[in-house]
Parts: C-alpha cells; structure tokens; sequence
C-alpha cells in the first residue's frame, strides 16, 4: 500500500486534500482485485481489512478518486458504475449482452484515431471510453 499512499499523496496536493488510510486501502484494493468492482464489492473487501470503513465512505472515496484521476468509473452495460485503477497504456472494454463478461482491448487502430484527434483538432484529451456490447466468441457459438 505504500506505492498507493504515495501516488494519492501527488493526486491529492493540489486540491488540498489527504492521503489518509482508507483512500490508499481502497485504490490498493482496485489494484489487486481481478477485473471491474462495483462499490458494493469495495466495500465487501475493505471492511475485512478495516471494520470501521462504511460504505458513505467507500462512495466518498471512490469520488474523489474518480476527480483526480487516479481511477476510472465505467458502466460496462449495467446501471451502476464499476471501478477500476487508470492503467499506464489505455484500454477499452467490450461487455456481453448475454453473460455480462467484460473483457478489456487494445488496438493500434484506436490509439491512431486518438492520435489523429488530438492533432487535427488540437485537443488535450482527459478521458476516452467506449462502451462496446454484443455477444462474446461463447456466446456467439451457443447461439449458432
């Protein structure tokens, strides 16, 4: 968790904010849990390492977070918000309308067109998503 308290520590000077226990416990705890948590999962997992965390916090939290940049907030095809820590290289996320797996791409294509966006237009891009659903290769061949 030390790398964790020392990345917040940089995200949340300008803002005059704290890098207290509970941020860095819940961005660590985004780092180590496989896949996209919702909320509720955090906070599942947070109070096993902490009883006295509440799930106002684990919201709070996870908010602030979301304003610095630290972590990404994504729907992945549902009606509430999934989490997960900003990665070094992006990436995107193509959801299954059928079994809800999510599996996370990358493309030169993409990183092209993002490239070609911010040139042309002269634009600094803070966040990109794409929400891209269908049916996985599973899916798609239990359907056929």
């Amino acid at each position: 968790m030390i790398d964790s308290k020392r990345e917040l520590k940089d995200a949340l000077k300008p803002i005059g904010r704290r890098a207290t226990h509970k941020r860095a416990l819940l961005l660590d705890l985004l780092r180590r849990i496989p896949g996209h948590p919702d909320a509720e999962t955090l906070f599942i997992e947070a109070k096993k390492l902490d009883p006295r965390i509440s799930l106002a916090t684990v919201y709070r939290t996870l908010a602030l977070l979301k304003k610095t940049g630290v972590i990404e907030e994504h729907l992945l095809g549902e009606s509430h918000a999934h989490f997960e820590a900003v990665s070094p290289t992006p990436h995107f996320h193509f959801t299954c309308l059928k079994c809800g797996r999510v599996i996370e791409f990358r493309t030169a294509l993409l990183d092209r067109l993002i490239s070609e966006l911010k040139q042309k237009n002269r634009v600094e891009l803070q966040e990109i998503q794409i929400d891209a659903r269908g049916l996985c290769a599973r899916c798609r061949e239990a359907k056929d």
